[in-house]
């Protein structure tokens, strides 16, 4: 029997661990199926900082190792100026599936509106951009399920 969703990860990546090339420095985030963390490539190909999406321990889950599956190759997919492209993916150590991500720095949208004080013409602006993402994701028959501020980053640069 698989491990409830809700326990704890008997086998938690740790910063420092090495997942397919890549050495996790951070935890960026966490949703309901992954954990994602800021990574660099130490396979001395070239320099290059990541974020790693891995599969949370115990969604083992046929039903959500598919949908893990299915996302990495949804975003294998897209090539869009406002979304953040896949580049690699695989199997952790412990045999959980991971994908790599271009690393977006930045703020979720709702921030970098407030902190900037921007005026409604440059919310629009932002507004109109993330709009083209996602009508570009909804030409490939691919709906976002969990859109949200806190989901969309815009960079310094206001990209």
């Amino acid at each position: 029997m698989a491990p409830m969703a809700d326990a704890p990860d008997p086998t938690p990546l740790h910063i420092g661990d090495v997942i397919g090339g890549f050495k996790l420095q951070s935890q960026l985030g966490e949703g309901g199926m992954g954990v994602v963390w800021l990574a660099e490539r130490v396979d001395g190909t070239f320099e290059q900082q990541v974020a790693v999406k891995v599969l949370k321990q115990g969604m083992d889950t046929q039903a959500i190792l598919r949908r893990f599956l299915l996302e990495r190759r949804i975003l294998a997919r897209l090539e869009h100026p406002h979304i953040a492209r896949l580049s690699d993916g695989g199997a952790a150590p412990d045999g959980r599936p991971y994908f790599v991500m271009e690393l977006v720095e930045g703020k979720p949208i709702t921030v970098h509106c407030r902190e900037r004080g921007l005026a409604t013409e440059d919310r629009l602006r932002l507004l109109l951009d993330c709009c083209d993402a996602v009508s570009a994701a909804h030409a490939r028959l691919i709906v976002h399920r969990d859109l949200k501020p806190s989901n969309v980053l815009v960079t310094d640069a206001g990209q």
